[in-house]
């Protein structure tokens, strides 16, 4: 089994394994109409962010997808003004466009 095999199936086990003692403590409903759905994702797409994670270190140097990934709270603030309507203060969109902006800089 190769390094990314072995990673994804890791996190798939994982998150198996959390779902069934989640839905083994909780009410016995059946495990995809609850909760159950957002954990298993989320461990699978973890599982791919760490997947190209590992496939980008290969490819790129390290000293600048290190800084790049950093930048992941942008991706999680954007996610928020778009589903959940968030507002952004002249501040915090002033620090959204500077990581932006160093995520340019830095692939120069």
């Amino acid at each position: 089994i190769g390094k990314y095999e072995y990673i994804f199936v890791s996190y798939v086990v994982t998150t198996l394994i959390a779902a069934a003692a989640f839905w083994t403590w909780s009410t016995r409903t059946l495990p995809w109409s609850g909760g159950l759905l957002v954990p298993v994702a989320g461990g699978l797409f973890t599982a791919l962010g760490v997947i190209g994670f590992f496939s980008a270190i290969e490819r790129i140097p390290l000293s600048l997808v290190a800084p790049l990934t950093s930048l992941y709270p942008v991706v999680t603030v954007t996610l928020g003004v778009i589903f959940l309507g968030e507002r952004l203060t002249v501040w915090q969109s002033l620090g959204v466009v500077c990581a932006v902006l160093s995520g340019v800089l830095l692939s120069r």
